[in-house]
């Protein structure tokens, strides 16, 4: 008997069926209503015949036709001659060797659980380099805030508010680089330098007109909260600054990664690490400039009053 699983008519025609008397019928019969069970043939039942119906259906037959009734265009079964069959005809109706398919079987998962090992262990290895060196990236910041603890003891609301800035910066700068990302991936843009400079403006227009909507709502939050006028600029500014850093930074590295053979999809969450330190670095550079601008006036007009005082005394 020629194996059932040979599977060179699986996607082929089925054979053609005849009204007319099948010598074999119940031969036949037992091929369509009687699928395999782990030990051989299962026996009939009632929702067998159901099964036989739709399965003639499928094979081509006319309307009311029964396994009885109808013959296949050959003088064997469908397995002994290994006939065109619909597919996985053949793993339904024809009786096979268990032994021999359950060692195929296990063949067949072991290469899977063997490949699906290897997989994993190569994408570990990949996305574990990459998050290493994120890691080690992130970790800068901390050599910021070392910097800047003076100006984090006097000015408590930069700590408050510092994992907002940062939070938006970086999710921002994913915003950029998912449209490039999906631009490069669909073909809608490519690392040509005419189109990353019109991709680029584009993206720091919206980063703008973002920065300015997102420092608007950061002085309103700062305010709410009870901080100063001072605190609410300083907060906002940088908020800005940073909304349009990071829609710059999103747009640039998918087009740098893609164009150094490096996976354009790394950006997505190189962004996010560099706008963390990029944006400690920010918050903290322009509160500190704010903060110094505001004591210096404060400083002049106080000098400025003093004198104005004195002269007015010495009169």
């Amino acid at each position: 008997m020629s194996s059932p699983r040979s599977g060179s008519n699986h996607g082929s025609q089925p054979p053609s069926l005849s009204s007319s008397a099948f010598a074999s019928s119940s031969a036949f019969h037992r091929y369509l209503i009687q699928p395999l069970s782990p030990k051989g043939w299962t026996s009939s039942s009632a929702g067998a015949s159901e099964r036989a119906s739709q399965r003639l259906r499928r094979m081509g037959a006319p309307p009311g036709a029964t396994p009885d009734k109808l013959q296949v265009t050959t003088d064997k079964t469908l397995c002994d001659t290994g006939a065109p069959v619909p597919v996985n005809a053949i793993d339904d109706y024809c009786p096979i060797d268990d032994d021999d398919d359950d060692g195929g079987s296990r063949k067949k998962e072991n290469k899977r659980d063997a490949k699906a090992a290897t997989d994993a262990l190569s994408e570990a290895y990949a996305r574990g380099r990459w998050l290493l060196g994120l890691l080690v990236l992130q970790s800068t910041s901390s050599v910021v805030l070392d910097k800047y603890q003076e100006l984090l003891k006097d000015h408590i609301v930069v700590t408050l508010f510092l994992t907002m800035l940062v939070g938006a910066g970086g999710n921002c700068g994913n915003q950029s680089a998912i449209q490039v990302i999906r631009g490069l991936a669909t073909g809608s843009l490519n690392t040509t330098w005419p189109c990353f400079l019109r991709t680029f403006r584009q993206q720091v227009a919206v980063g703008s007109l973002l920065g300015v909507a997102l420092g608007v709502g950061g002085y309103a939050r700062v305010s709410l909260s009870g901080g100063s006028t001072t605190d609410a600029a300083a907060i906002s500014a940088a908020l800005a600054v940073i909304v349009v850093s990071s829609a710059a930074a999103g747009t640039v590295l998918p087009f740098a990664f893609a164009r150094a053979g490096v996976d354009p999809a790394n950006s997505g969450t190189s962004i996010q690490v560099l706008m963390d330190v990029a944006g400690v670095t920010i918050t903290c550079g322009i509160c500190r400039a704010v903060f110094a601008y505001v004591a210096q006036t404060h400083n002049l007009a106080e000098s400025i009053t003093s004198a104005a005082t004195a002269m007015g005394a010495g009169a």
